[in-house]
């Protein structure tokens, strides 16, 4: 819950990163292409994100495929030719595979700034736009999962040291 919370109140700044960028003549609107749509943590981060566009002043769109699959990499990739094709402020994107080269380099070429979240846009597009020097992404929000897991650790240490201290046993804390 508390990664939810953090990465909705981030789609906030990121929000707010491409709205500073946006040229004057752009819609006020920003597009959102989410990994998904229908699950409960999507669900969340839509309304995250539309809050923050009412707060800035923004419509918000928000799309995502049916599935997290390669499947739908083709739906995502049409998803993010609408947003372009509309002219948007800004786009905040999650892909779900590779091939989004050209439509960011087309986000480059129109002055549209793009906002990477949650497992951002794939490393090979990543470096294809770098190669290129058009890369259009101001900001990557993310779960650094190392940091994660430490966090994770440390509480749980915390939550059973008293127990382990009290145990005249082997105490075992997990076994993968």
């Amino acid at each position: 819950m508390k990664k939810l919370i953090a990465l909705v109140l981030v789609l906030v700044l990121a929000l707010s990163l491409v709205a500073c960028g946006k040229p004057a003549e752009k819609s006020k609107t920003i597009a959102v292409v989410a990994k998904g749509e229908s699950h409960a943590f999507w669900q969340a981060v839509k309304a995250g994100a539309e809050a923050a566009g009412k707060e800035k002043g923004y419509t918000i769109t928000f799309q995502g495929p049916a599935s997290e699959t390669a499947a739908d990499v083709p739906n995502q990739i049409t998803m993010v030719q609408t947003a372009l094709s509309n002219n948007v402020s800004g786009l905040v994107l999650a892909t779900i595979g590779t091939g989004f080269t050209d439509l960011l380099t087309q986000a480059k070429d129109k002055g549209i700034p793009v906002v990477s979240f949650d497992s951002g846009i794939w490393a090979d597009d990543i470096a294809a736009l770098n190669a290129a020097g058009k890369n259009p992404i101001l900001a990557n929000v993310a779960t650094s999962n190392i940091a994660a897991a430490a966090v994770a650790a440390e509480n749980l240490f915390a939550a059973i040291k008293a127990d382990i201290a009290a145990s005249s046993e082997t105490y075992v804390v997990g076994v993968i």
